[in-house]
């Protein structure tokens, strides 16, 4: 995203044939020395048929022909029954939970909101950024790219590894204008 401002960024899921989606499924469920009806009856004895957390024990039919995706709490339900993490069980259809982020950060909000900075992948690299050199007393108030230059991409878990504290990273509200004019609404903060 950062140094390309002609490129939208898109949140779609990787389209996965409905074979090997059911494939996927089955594999994971025999895994757990599972099968389909038994995770069927155990979401119905504790959520009951017509919760959205009922799997169908006809799920792999309904995969296999393209007409059913699931909710995302039958997702979460898989989780909880396999052991499975629940952003594995999102990539085995096809998303890619950072997307949850990116989403949070593009979408408009009335109000100033939490951005969730605990749904990446501690493996995966994302891209960096330094200081420009020769900034040694940046103004008060400077656009980014005259403070920042892109760096070699790092892996989330190395930068993890650094930081001392946690920091907390909030989006400002539309109509939010506490700190106007240092902050614009739609600014990110780290706190």
């Amino acid at each position: 995203m950062l140094g390309d401002s002609k490129r939208e960024p898109r949140v779609e899921p990787r389209i996965v044939s409905q074979t090997e989606l059911v494939d996927r499924v089955k594999a994971i469920l025999q895994g757990k020395g599972l099968t389909l009806y038994q995770c069927s009856q155990m979401t119905r004895s504790l959520y009951g048929r017509s919760s959205p957390y009922f799997v169908p024990h006809n799920l792999y039919y309904d995969l296999g022909i393209g007409t059913f995706s699931p909710r995302l709490q039958q997702l979460f339900v898989l989780s909880k029954i396999t052991g499975h993490n629940f952003n594995d069980w999102l990539r085995v259809f096809g998303f890619n939970p950072e997307d949850i982020a990116r989403l949070q950060v593009l979408l408009p909000s009335k109000r100033t909101s939490l951005l969730d900075s605990s749904l990446g992948d501690a493996e995966c690299w994302i891209p960096w950024l330094r200081n420009r050199p020769g900034n040694l007393r940046p103004p008060a108030i400077a656009p980014i790219g005259r403070l920042l230059e892109l760096a070699p991409s790092r892996r989330i878990l190395s930068v993890a590894r650094r930081q001392k504290s946690n920091f907390v990273y909030v989006k400002i509200g539309l109509e939010d204008a506490l700190a106007f004019p240092d902050l614009l609404p739609g600014s990110i903060v780290r706190g």
